[in-house]
C-alpha cells in the first residue's frame, strides 16, 4: 500500500501532535515513503509505538503505509568531576599564611590546609598545596600528584594563573590554567582542579 501524501501542513500538524506524546523529545519526519524517528526521554517502546499508533490512524495512516521507529536518548553520566567549593587564606601572625582548599565529591566535602610564609608568590603555592592535599584526603594513596611549579602569566590579553604537576603512576605532568580571580588562592586552587579532574574522575568512576 503506498503511503497517502502529507502536505507541509499536514506533517506539521502530525509532527506536533506526536511531540506531545509524554516522554517524546522529538518527532522527525522522512520520505516519501513516509517514515517517522521518534527520539523519547523515556517511557515503554510498546507504549509509545502504540501511542503513536493512535496518532497516525487520525492522519490516515497505518503501520503498513507509514514507516515508525522509536529511539531513546542516552541516560545521563553521573558527574565525573570533582566540585571546587571553596578557598580562604588567613595570615595569623606577621609573615605567616594558612590556605584552606574545600571539594566535594558525591555530597561529601574534603577540606585541607597547609601553613606557610606569607608572600604573593608563596601564597599562590600554599593554596595549590592544599588542594593537593584534599585531592589526598578525596583518592587516597591511589593518585598523588606532586606540585612542580605555580605562576601567573598573561596570555591573549588576559591574566592567567598555571599549575604544573606531576602525576605519579605514568601518567606523566598535567598543566592547568584558571582565569585570574580577585583571590589568587581561588585562582590557584581551580588551575589545580583544571589539571586533574580528568585523571580523578575516571579514576573515581572506573577506578583506573
Amino acid at each position: 500500500m503506498t503511503s497517502p501524501e502529507l502536505d507541509e501542513a499536514g506533517r506539521d500538524r502530525l509532527r506536533a501532535e506526536l511531540q506531545s506524546l509524554d516522554g517524546v523529545r522529538a518527532a522527525l519526519l522522512d520520505g516519501p515513503p513516509l517514515a517517522v524517528h521518534l527520539v523519547c526521554e523515556r517511557g515503554e517502546p510498546a507504549r509509545l509505538e502504540m501511542q503513536a499508533g493512535a496518532v497516525l490512524a487520525r492522519h490516515g495512516l497505518d503501520r503498513g503505509t507509514a514507516q515508525l521507529h522509536v529511539s531513546f536518548l542516552a541516560a545521563p553520566q553521573p558527574a565525573r568531576r570533582v566540585r571546587f567549593r571553596g578557598a580562604t587564606l588567613h595570615r595569623p601572625a606577621a609573615g605567616r599564611a594558612v590556605a584552606t582548599v574545600s571539594l566535594e565529591w558525591e555530597g561529601c566535602v574534603y577540606e585541607e590546609q597547609v601553613e606557610g610564609e606569607s608572600g604573593d608568590t608563596v601564597e599562590l603555592r600554599l593554596a595549590a598545596l592544599a588542594t593537593l592535599r584534599s585531592i589526598g584526603a578525596l583518592v587516597g594513596e591511589a593518585l598523588r600528584f606532586r606540585l612542580v611549579g605555580i605562576r601567573t602569566l598573561r596570555a591573549f590579553d588576559t591574566d592567567l594563573v598555571a599549575v604544573l604537576l606531576h602525576a605519579d603512576h605514568g601518567r606523566g605532568p598535567l598543566i592547568g590554567a584558571s582565569l585570574a580571580r580577585e583571590s589568587p588562592h581561588e585562582s590557584a586552587a581551580i588551575a589545580v582542579l583544571n589539571a586533574t579532574n580528568r585523571v580523578m574522575g575516571n579514576y573515581l568512576m572506573t577506578g583506573d
